[in-house]
């Protein structure tokens, strides 16, 4: 089971075929501090987060594959992966709304519910929340991740799940070893032995 082919639909995305950067307007874009597709983007462009991103999304993407529940077309794995990076929202909708800021990419990963679950529809979408890391907790990651003293209306941490989405998806090895964690004390719920499974 490789990732060439979604590594391939990504830089289609990115437009690294292409002599002109489809994204250049972006540089100059006063809604960009709340486009998510911008985002999406300048993370898929740095050189060692950008990586790292795509080796989990393939992880997610596999792991989807591996249930054996559902059959991933090219087609919905494209639909997916256009929703997950540029969300719902066009260029036109967050100038016309200052106030419209869309969920970050990695919550639209993952989460079946809120406000990053606006449009989401398809098999491929459904089986990813099965993996959402959110629902995996470790108390000392957590305790780093939760923002101090936010606190939604029932009462729980507010943002604990985003950051957990995060941290999934852009946290590299080095920086749960300076917080004394194994490698493997971040994952997606109920894929702990997904490299494993797939050796």
């Amino acid at each position: 089971v490789g990732t060439e082919f979604v590594n391939a639909l990504l830089d289609r995305f990115l437009g690294t075929q292409l002599k002109a950067d489809p994204w250049r307007p972006c540089l100059r874009c006063s809604a960009q501090q709340r486009c998510s597709a911008w985002a999406s983007v300048r993370t898929l462009r740095d050189s060692e987060l950008g990586l790292r991103v795509r080796r989990r999304l393939g992880d997610a993407l596999q792991a989807s594959h591996l249930r054996g529940e559902i059959h991933i077309t090219a087609r919905e794995l494209r639909a997916a992966l256009v929703f997950i990076l540029f969300g719902i929202h066009d260029c036109q909708e967050l100038h016309d709304n200052p106030e419209l800021n869309p969920p970050p990419y990695w919550d639209r990963v993952f989460s079946a519910a809120g406000e990053a679950s606006e449009g989401r529809q398809g098999e491929l979408l459904a089986e990813l929340a099965h993996f959402d890391p959110a629902l995996e907790a470790n108390s000392i990651l957590d305790r780093c991740l939760l923002p101090r003293g936010e606190l939604d209306e029932r009462g729980s941490p507010r943002g604990l799940a985003s950051a957990r989405r995060r941290a999934y998806l852009e946290w590299d090895e080095c920086r749960l070893s300076a917080m004394h964690l194994p490698p493997d004390s971040l994952s997606m719920h109920g894929a702990k032995y997904l490299a494993r499974f797939r050796r």
